[in-house]
C-alpha cells in the first residue's frame, strides 16, 4: 500500500480487492489514474465509478496491463476510513488484553466513539495510521492500547476543557510511534531511552500538524525516577455530560499558536500514568491478579509523588473492589516518606507490609532498632518497578513501622 495526497496505491489486484472488501467498496470506487494495458490503451478511466464487473474483467487479463491501482481519496472514502478506524479501535475493547481498559469505559456517559473519530480529523493523520494498521497490525494494536488507556483514565469524568479527551487519545496513539520499526515496544524502556522516544514522538506530531498541546505533553511526560514532580495542584473535575460542548463540530486547531498550559499539564500527567500502566502489563503475567496489582501499584507510586493524586483517585474510584489495598499502599508510601534519610525506609513485605527496614543502613539514625535486623534472602524489585532493587542481605529495622496498618 502506498499513501499519497490524493490516492491510496496498490501494486496488485489482490491487495486492491482486500482493501475494497475491508472498506465495503466492492459496489464502486474511483481511480485517480487510469488503468492501461501494455500498449498504453486505457482499460478503465480515472474519476469514473469503477464497478465490480470491471475488476472481474481485469482478472482475466492478468499480465496484460499495468498493475498500478490508485484509489482516489474522495470525501466519502475518507469519511469511511474514519468510521473504519473508530470501529476497529473500539472493537479492541472486546479482547482479553484490553479488559482493564474496557472497565474504564464501562457505563461512561461520554461519547468516546466520537472522540476517536474526531481524533482522525486531518487526512494526513488518518492515512498515516490507517497504513500503520494495515502494515503492522500488532504494533497498531499496541499504540491503540496506549491511546485508549490514556483516554480511559479520564473518560468517566468531565473536565470542562474542549478536546481534552480527544487530545489524550492522540497522546497515547503517538507516544510509542517512533518504535514502529523495532521490537522495543514489547518491553519497558530505560529512562534515557524513553526521553529519546518522547522527543522523537513530539517531532513526529509536529510533522502531522497535531495541536501543540499534544506535542508539548509528548515532550514532557517521561517519568524521572530520581525526582518525582509531586504535582498536587488540583485538577478541576466537573460533572460529565453525554456530549461535551462543541466536541461534535469543532475541528482541532493547527499546531501553530499559543498552547493552553492547563491542557498541557493534564495531558502530561495522563500520558505519564498511561505509559506506566502500559509497561506494568509487560511485568504482570497473571491476568487474574493484574487489575489488583495495577491499582495498588498506581496508588503506592502516586502517593510517592510520581502521578497526580486526582488521576490516581479516578483509578481507585473506578476499581472500587480494590480500594482497600490501594489505600493501604498509600499509607505505606506515606510511612516511607517520613524517613529522616530518604530514600532509606523500605516497608516490607509489600503489599501487606508489617515491617520497615533501612535500605541504606544509615548508622546513627535515631529510628534504627538495634538487635532486630531483617534478613532478605533474595533481591527484591521496587514495588511497581519505580526505584532501586533491594539487594539480598541483613538490614536494621526502623521504628517507622509503627505507622503501618495492622491486619
Amino acid at each position: 500500500m502506498r499513501i499519497a495526497a490524493d490516492y491510496i496505491g496498490f501494486d496488485n489486484l489482490n491487495d486492491l480487492n482486500l482493501f475494497l472488501i475491508d472498506q465495503g467498496l466492492q459496489g464502486g470506487f474511483f481511480l485517480a489514474e487510469p488503468i492501461k494495458d501494455k500498449a498504453g490503451n486505457i482499460l478503465i478511466k480515472e474519476k469514473i465509478l469503477v464497478k465490480d464487473s470491471s475488476l472481474k474483467r481485469l482478472e482475466s487479463m492478468d499480465g496484460n496491463y499495468e498493475t498500478d491501482f490508485r484509489v482516489l481519496l474522495t470525501p466519502d472514502l475518507l469519511k469511511q476510513l474514519r468510521t473504519y478506524m473508530t470501529r476497529y479501535i473500539t472493537g479492541l475493547l472486546k479482547k482479553s488484553d484490553f479488559a482493564f481498559i474496557a472497565h474504564l469505559f464501562q457505563n461512561t456517559r461520554l461519547n468516546y466513539h466520537l472522540y476517536i473519530q474526531n481524533a482522525f480529523n486531518t487526512d494526513i493523520l488518518l492515512l498515516t495510521f490507517y497504513k500503520q494498521l494495515t502494515d503492522n497490525r500488532e504494533f497498531f494494536d499496541h499504540i491503540a492500547h496506549v491511546a485508549m488507556l490514556s483516554m480511559g483514565i479520564i473518560v468517566q469524568k468531565g473536565f470542562g476543557i474542549p478536546r481534552l479527551h480527544r487530545y489524550a487519545f492522540l497522546c497515547g496513539l503517538l507516544a510509542d510511534t517512533p518504535l514502529a520499526t523495532s521490537d522495543e515496544w514489547r518491553t519497558p524502556l530505560p529512562e534515557k531511552r524513553r526521553l529519546e522516544i518522547a522527543n522523537a514522538a513530539c517531532k513526529f506530531a509536529a510533522r502531522l500538524g497535531i495541536p501543540r498541546e499534544v506535542g508539548d505533553a509528548l515532550q514532557d511526560y517521561p517519568l524521572q525516577v530520581s525526582k518525582p514532580e509531586k504535582d498536587d495542584t488540583p485538577i478541576a473535575i466537573v460533572e460529565a455530560s453525554a456530549t461535551p460542548e462543541n466536541e461534535e463540530v469543532e475541528k482541532a486547531p493547527e499546531a501553530a499558536g499559543e498552547t493552553d498550559g492547563t491542557t498541557v499539564r493534564i495531558l502530561t500527567q495522563v500520558l505519564r500514568l498511561a505509559i506506566y500502566i502500559q509497561e506494568l502489563s509487560n511485568h504482570i503475567e497473571d491476568p487474574k491478579t493484574f487489575t489488583e496489582k495495577v491499582v495498588s501499584m498506581v496508588a503506592y507510586n502516586g502517593a510517592r509523588g510520581y502521578f497526580h493524586p486526582d488521576l490516581v483517585e479516578l483509578i481507585i474510584e473506578r476499581f472500587k473492589e480494590f480500594e482497600q489495598v490501594a489505600r493501604r499502599m498509600m499509607v505505606v508510601a506515606k510511612v516511607e516518606s517520613n524517613c529522616i534519610h530518604p530514600p532509606s525506609a523500605w516497608a516490607y513485605p509489600k503489599p501487606r507490609a508489617a515491617q520497615v527496614l533501612c535500605r541504606n543502613r544509615v548508622d546513627g539514625c535515631p529510628n534504627l532498632v538495634s538487635g532486630w535486623d531483617i534478613n532478605i534472602v533474595s533481591p527484591l524489585e521496587a514495588f511497581g518497578w519505580i526505584g532501586a532493587t533491594l539487594d539480598a542481605g541483613s538490614y536494621p529495622k526502623c521504628t517507622l513501622e509503627g505507622g503501618l496498618e495492622k491486619d
